[in-house]
């Protein structure tokens, strides 16, 4: 996680967490933080953006998609939801904003992003919107000709700060995807007025002209 400097590692039911330490000669030592069992093979880890003034998530999935949040009281990480697959999860990225999560399945043409539940984040409460961001999780799916490849979230504008007064995380995020076909694919969450359940376009397919251009 680049804003808190955790380091997540997974070994088969178990994720580790490290924290750095600043070492006298300026050096960075890494040291164990803490650790979750997932209760089953674990595939893939993301770090969500953090939240102001929440404690530090992590996205864990195997067959099972879970969002962790680690608590300084309990000294340890708990679940705040999670959701079964119906195969373990190959790929998964968490958007840089933190309110979107892009999953897809070993050989799957179809990839999942998951959202806070409509109704939670359509709210005028801003309490209610960021108790949002710890679960129920609904989805849409974008459909590929070919099974998926890759995916990653567009990244945070160097210096732009990561939350502001009028931005809304949900039609922030530009969602990367490639699959067999070789074609890059930009897609976008549809904006406001649009009516829940929340639903991603397709805003830019990037091909090679003979040229050599984009």
């Amino acid at each position: 996680c680049r804003a808190t400097g955790l380091l997540a590692a997974a070994a088969e039911h178990s994720v580790v967490i490290f924290a750095p330490s600043s070492e006298d000669d300026d050096t960075t030592q890494w040291q164990r933080h803490s650790e979750l069992d997932h209760g089953e093979p674990v595939t893939c880890v993301a770090w969500p953006a953090p939240q102001p003034g929440r404690p530090p998530m992590l996205w864990v999935a195997g067959l099972t998609i879970a969002l962790c949040s680690f608590s300084t009281s309990a000294g340890g990480w708990r679940v705040t939801w999670e959701r079964e697959q119906a195969q373990p999860v190959r790929h998964m990225a968490a958007s840089v904003h933190g309110a979107l999560l892009a999953t897809a399945g070993v050989h799957d043409r179809l990839v999942k992003v998951w959202h806070p539940a409509a109704a939670a984040m359509a709210s005028k409460d801003a309490y209610t919107r960021q108790k949002a961001l710890s679960g129920p999780y609904e989805f849409c799916v974008l459909r590929h000709p070919y099974p998926i490849t890759s995916l990653d979230w567009r990244p945070r504008e160097r210096g732009a700060p990561l939350h502001t007064a009028h931005s809304d995380p949900i039609t922030e995020d530009i969602l990367l995807t490639l699959d067999l076909e070789g074609i890059p694919r930009l897609w976008r969450m549809a904006r406001p007025p649009e009516p829940p359940p929340h639903w991603m376009y397709l805003c830019a397919t990037l091909t090679q002209d003979p040229a050599g251009g984009i």
